[in-house]
C-alpha cells in the first residue's frame, strides 16, 4: 500500500519526499471536519449539504490558480470529514460541489469489507475521485453491544482493521475473483467489476496514539492522524514517526477553533460556550465512554472535561485572527503538514476563515497567495 501512487484529483499536491526534509514547504493545509451544526449539536444531512454549498462560496475567492480548496504552496483542496460513510450524506455532499474532497469515517467492525469495497467505489465515482476513506477500528463497547459484535481486545482490533482493508484493497485492484482466508475472514470470489475511478484509490486516513495504531496508520494509510495535546511536544512525535514511515505521509492535527476579531473577544465567546452554555454532564458521560474502550495509556484521556468540551477532545485553538495564525505556524514549525479544525457554526464561521484567517496565513507564508 505504501508503494501505491495516490493522487485524489488533478489539484491534489505531491506527498513531499522526507528524505529531504530541508524542501518542506512552509505551508499548513485546513481540514473541515463538518459532522456536527451549532455549538456541536446534532449533525443532519441538510446541513452537510449547506457547508459543502458553503465552503466552495466561501473560499473560491480566495484559493490558489486552481479552482480547488486546499491551502498549499501549490495547489490543494478543502475536506469535509463526515460522520459515517451513508447513502444520503456522501453522494448529497458531491452532487453539489465539484472541487472538494469528501472523507467518510468507516467504524470498520462493524461494517463488512465487501460491502464497503462496493459503497466506496460508487462514492469515488460520483465524485469522479473525489473520495477518501478514514478507517476507525473502533473503541466505543457501547456501539458494539449495539450490533450485538463483541469488542476485540485493544491490539487485535488492528489486526482485524488490516484484514479487512487487505479485502478492500484486493477489490479495488484484482481484475479476476480472489479467495482470503485468515485469522478473521474467510472469503470465496471475492470481485468487484467497478474499480477506483480514474485508476487511482480513494485515498486512506487513520488515526492512532497507541503504539499498535500508529504503526498500523504509517503502514497503511496516506494520512496520519494525530492527537495534539501541546504543539511544543510536536517535534519530535512527528520526527520519529516520520523515521518510521516506510513510506512518505501526511500527518495532520486535530483542533478545534473559537475565533473573534480580538483575544478579549474571543476569551468572552469561550466562557460563554463553555462556561455559560455548556453541558457539562454530558461530557463527563462522553469521558467515562472513552475511558471503557481504550486499553492503552496513550490512549486514555489526558485532557479535562473543559477541554471536551472546548474541542471534543481535540486541542482548543482560542484567540483573535492573528492569534489563530500564528498558532497555526507553529503547527507547520513543529512538522504537522495539515490540521482538523472543528468550528462552533460552520456556515457563520466560514466566512471568517476566507475574509480573516487566509489572506494571513498568506501574509505568513502559511499559503501562497492567489
Amino acid at each position: 500500500a505504501g508503494e501505491q501512487k495516490v493522487k485524489l484529483c488533478a489539484d491534489w499536491p505531491e506527498v513531499r519526499d522526507e528524505a529531504d526534509d530541508d524542501t518542506k514547504s512552509a505551508t499548513l493545509h485546513l481540514v473541515l471536519p463538518p459532522n456536527l451544526t451549532d455549538a456541536w449539536a446534532k449533525g443532519r444531512v441538510t446541513l452537510g449539504v449547506e457547508i459543502s454549498i458553503e465552503g466552495e462560496r466561501c473560499l473560491l475567492a480566495a484559493i490558489p490558480k486552481s479552482t480547488s480548496l486546499f491551502f498549499d504552496a501549490a495547489d490543494s483542496a478543502l475536506y469535509c470529514v463526515l460522520q459515517r460513510i451513508s447513502p444520503e450524506t456522501v453522494p448529497g455532499m458531491l452532487s453539489v460541489t465539484t472541487e472538494i474532497v469528501v472523507f467518510g469515517t468507516i467504524h470498520v467492525p462493524l461494517v463488512n469489507p465487501v460491502f464497503a469495497a462496493k459503497q466506496m467505489i460508487s462514492a469515488h465515482h460520483a465524485g469522479r475521485g473525489r473520495f477518501g476513506l478514514n478507517m476507525v477500528s473502533g473503541w466505543n463497547i457501547e456501539e458494539h453491544l449495539m450490533f450485538g459484535i463483541p469488542i476485540r481486545e485493544h491490539d487485535e482490533r488492528y489486526a482485524y482493521t488490516e484484514e479487512w482493508l487487505d479485502v478492500v484493497e484486493g477489490m479495488w485492484k484484482n481484475d479476476e475473483p480472489f479467495d482470503l482466508a485468515g485469522k478473521f475472514f474467510d472469503l470465496k470470489g471475492v470481485y468487484s467489476r467497478l474499480k477506483p475511478y480514474g485508476g487511482n484509490r480513494p485515498m486512506l486516513v487513520s488515526a492512532g496514539n497507541s503504539p499498535v495504531g500508529r504503526d498500523f496508520a504509517l503502514r497503511r494509510a496516506d494520512c496520519v492522524f494525530m492527537g495534539v495535546r501541546e504543539i511544543d511536544a510536536l517535534a519530535p512525535e512527528i520526527a520519529d514517526m516520520r523515521r518510521m514511515a516506510p513510506a512518505p505521509r501526511m500527518y495532520f492535527g486535530c483542533g478545534n477553533l473559537i475565533c473573534r476579531p480580538t483575544r478579549k473577544q474571543a476569551d468572552e465567546y469561550y466562557h460563554y460556550l463553555i462556561h455559560e452554555m455548556g453541558d457539562w454532564a454530558a461530557v463527563e458521560h462522553a469521558l467515562s465512554i472513552r475511558k471503557k474502550g481504550v486499553a492503552s495509556s496513550a490512549e486514555l484521556p489526558t485532557h479535562t472535561a473543559e477541554r471536551m468540551l472546548a474541542a471534543t477532545g481535540t486541542y482548543p485553538i482560542v484567540g483573535g485572527y492573528d492569534d489563530v495564525v500564528e498558532e497555526f505556524r507553529r503547527m507547520s514549525d513543529a512538522g504537522l503538514d495539515g490540521i482538523a479544525i472543528g468550528l462552533v457554526n460552520y456556515i457563520n464561521d466560514m466566512p471568517m476563515l476566507r475574509d480573516e484567517i487566509i489572506p494571513r496565513m498568506e501574509r505568513a507564508g502559511l499559503r501562497v497567495p492567489r
